[in-house]
């Protein structure tokens, strides 16, 4: 029979927010039709899929559009717990 480690854990609260960090990726925007389910190219720029959709509406008198906005985000503690005083890993002054 095997037995399991047991770790007791603390109430935390977690937040989820956009991630603004320098290296985080960027929104991309994509417009998709409604009527025949073709897509634009996904991009950084909204304008280059609100271009595409602009131009299909002209060709094909399609109207009806979703757009796609891709972001990203991050979860974090939003207040990580202290570290109890005679935790062995615990810092010492």
């Amino acid at each position: 029979m095997f037995s399991r480690p047991r770790t007791m854990l603390r109430p935390t609260l977690w937040v989820s927010e956009p991630d603004s960090a320098a290296d985080a990726a960027p929104a991309t925007y994509r417009m998709t039709c409604d009527a025949c389910g073709a897509k634009s190219h996904t991009r950084v720029e909204f304008g280059t899929a609100q271009d595409w959709q602009l131009h299909h509406a002209a060709q094909l008198h399609h109207l009806a559009y979703t757009q796609t906005i891709t972001r990203p985000w991050r979860a974090r503690m939003k207040d990580p717990p202290p570290q109890p005083s005679g935790h062995r890993w615990a810092q010492r002054p």
